[in-house]
């Protein structure tokens, strides 16, 4: 399966693509799952960090399962990036907390029903 960016914000499914999109400094993306679950990456390609984790519709709690950098944060606090949802919710959001703006791809095993650009 080849690499889709259907939304042209840099939320891929499949294989990692290679659109990037730029997130400046409290800027927030999302994407909703039309599934009731996935594991996404989130490649800051910028400075060179990623992140895997894994999201369910029930649970408010994204699960980070690797983060080598110390580069993220499963809530919407830090300097980090913010990697966050409410319960019974299929809205996942990403947040750039930092203070500078940087390129990131998002990958997603799983079904991507729609996402939004940074704002």
């Amino acid at each position: 399966m080849a690499a889709r960016d259907t939304t042209n914000t840099g939320v891929h499914y499949g294989l990692m693509g290679s659109t990037t999109v730029l997130v400046g400094a409290s800027q927030t993306m999302t994407f909703t799952l039309s599934n009731h679950g996935c594991i996404f990456i989130v490649n800051d390609v910028t400075v060179g960090r990623f992140g895997i984790f894994a999201a369910s519709y029930d649970s408010a709690t994204i699960t980070e399962l690797h983060d080598p950098a110390g580069a993220f944060e499963v809530t919407d606090t830090g300097s980090v990036w913010a990697v966050f949802k409410s319960a019974s919710s299929q809205v996942i959001s990403i947040k750039n907390r930092t203070v500078g703006s940087l390129n990131i791809i998002v990958a997603v095993l799983g079904r991507v029903a729609s996402a939004t650009a940074p704002a």
